[in-house]
């Protein structure tokens, strides 16, 4: 019986599939705060990074994961947004919006600013807590480590790097170029 072989993921691997989004913390933002839009949030909030305070930190109030939903999206590479939620997401007063959401790359933005990160997700009272790592070995191009549920309130998510690489862009810059993107909508908080 012939013994089943899996793929092999060079080191580079997740770089070279994200692209600009793991290299440009300006590509990064953007897609960053796009998942928040998608997820029909109405409030984003930022912390960027200083040397004094090197933290990344971008917490939204859409709807949140559950856990299943987390696994599924977290974990499959090239994920089809729109394939698997449709086009359009559903804000609380019950208005729609079209999603920028396609292959699901933007949820690696958060590498451009460290090589590891903690995220919680709130839904249907249910958070889930994980840390993502990129991986250093050829089985995976990333790994979930202390995966965790607990109950909670409320729905929305948060991805914080807690020693984040410093980018050379001002948070003035970040709420322009966001701002130009998204046209004041959803709410984006950006501060030190």
């Amino acid at each position: 019986m012939a013994q089943q072989q899996l793929a092999l993921f060079d080191a580079s691997f997740l770089e070279d599939h994200a692209g600009m989004i793991m290299r440009d913390p300006r590509t990064a933002i953007v897609e960053l705060v796009a998942n928040s839009w998608d997820a029909g949030a109405t409030r984003v909030e930022i912390d960027w990074p200083s040397f004094e305070r090197p933290v990344f930190r971008i917490a939204d109030n859409g709807q949140g994961m559950t856990p299943e939903e987390f696994q599924r999206r977290w974990r499959t590479l090239n994920y089809q947004r729109i394939k698997e939620q449709g086009a359009f997401t559903t804000l609380g007063d019950g208005t729609k919006r079209v999603v920028f959401g396609r292959n699901g790359k933007g949820r690696h933005g958060a590498f451009s600013f460290g090589e590891e990160y903690h995220i919680v997700t709130f839904r249907e009272g249910v958070c889930t807590k994980c840390r993502v790592q990129r991986s250093t070995d050829a089985e995976t191009p990333f790994r979930f480590e202390d995966l965790s549920t607990s109950f909670c309130e409320g729905d929305g998510t948060i991805i914080e790097v807690t020693d984040a690489r410093v980018p050379r862009l001002a948070p003035a810059e970040v709420r322009e170029l966001i701002g130009t993107r998204f046209f004041g909508r959803p709410s984006v908080y950006c501060h030190r």
